[in-house]
């Protein structure tokens, strides 16, 4: 029993050392002994040295059971082993290793249809406002007749009675008044506005406020410089056909700033008050007087300007029937 008892020792901690060594990365070659030995060897060779003795050059040896080496154990040092190469894998033997297909041979992954979506349909108008149109005759748009058109500034309108035998100069004409009409006395010397473009809008007597069908282009037809001269459109008959084209429908007349309009009634005050401001200083020899009594007066007249321009966009939105 006494000699049995060393040797079943030694067993376990000879089969303790590879499990040790597989943590720390680094192969231990156990020497094999018969277990009828009485005693086992005091230290066995591994098979990797680690870093000091292979520096060294030396045999590296260590106790059973034991990690470090008898060299790092008296130097008092820990005792490093290197670890073992990891093997570069070529992706060419992947499918030999793995049975499978390698990266680079797998087929993309499928994509998604796209599903298509639905465009939306472009705004039409309602069908009951296009019930509501009057239809005419198809020998009416060739037969000269006379009908009403009305005529929009904001949601303000005049009816205007289009005769069949009109030419465009006495449309336009008629239309000029129309729109002066709408603008009243004050707007339309003082508004810094003028009209920029026309529209077609429906005509029902319900709406309240116009509804826009389509505009005229302004690169077809000027129409500030038609409305100032409607002398050049006589004989021609190019806005009839135009107004005849929708009937039943009215028209809109969109304004915008006038940049003449803005000018003059912006230039003419400053040189005034800047008149008013040199006379002042002449005369009575208070130039800082002069130029802040100028300077009051034009403040006040950009104020009642603005005013006025704000009114009557305000009355803009008050209906007139005529």
């Amino acid at each position: 029993m006494a000699c049995g008892q060393p040797t079943d020792d030694w067993s376990q901690q000879a089969s303790a050392v590879p499990q040790l060594d597989r943590s720390v990365g680094s192969k231990v070659d156990v020497l094999q002994h018969s277990p009828q030995a009485a005693n086992p060897p005091e230290s066995f060779q591994v098979t990797f040295a680690c870093i000091r003795c292979k520096t060294l050059k030396l045999r590296c040896s260590a106790d059973p059971g034991e990690v470090s080496c008898h060299r790092c154990k008296t130097a008092r040092t820990t005792c490093v082993r290197p670890t073992r190469r990891a093997i570069p894998l070529n992706l060419n033997d992947f499918a030999q290793l793995t049975g499978t297909q390698s990266p680079s041979e797998r087929p993309p992954p499928p994509q998604p249809e796209s599903v298509p979506q639905e465009v939306p349909p472009l705004q039409q108008p309602a069908p009951e406002l296009l019930a509501s149109t009057p239809e005419y005759p198809p020998e009416w748009f060739n037969s000269g007749a006379s009908y009403s058109l009305k005529v929009y500034r904001g949601i303000r309108h005049l009816r205007l009675d289009v005769e069949g035998e009109w030419d465009d100069e006495e449309l336009l004409v008629q239309l000029n008044a129309t729109y002066q009409s709408l603008r009243g006395i004050w707007s339309r010397y003082i508004s810094m506005r003028s009209i920029k473009l026309i529209y077609f809008v429906h005509c029902d007597e319900d709406l309240v406020h116009p509804i826009r069908m389509h505009h005229i282009d302004p690169a077809i037809c000027d129409v500030r410089f038609y409305l100032r001269n409607p002398n050049v459109m006589k004989g021609k008959s190019m806005f009839m056909q135009i107004m005849r084209s929708g009937p039943g429908h009215g028209i809109e007349l969109v304004e915008g700033w006038d940049p003449t309009r803005l000018l003059i009634l912006a230039a003419w005050p400053i040189a005034l008050s800047l008149i008013f401001a040199l006379l002042w200083s002449y005369l009575k020899s208070d130039v800082s007087g002069a130029f802040t009594v100028s300077s009051y007066m034009l403040s006040v007249y950009t104020t009642c300007l603005v005013l006025v321009d704000q009114l009557d966009r305000r009355r803009l939105e008050l209906p007139l029937e005529s």
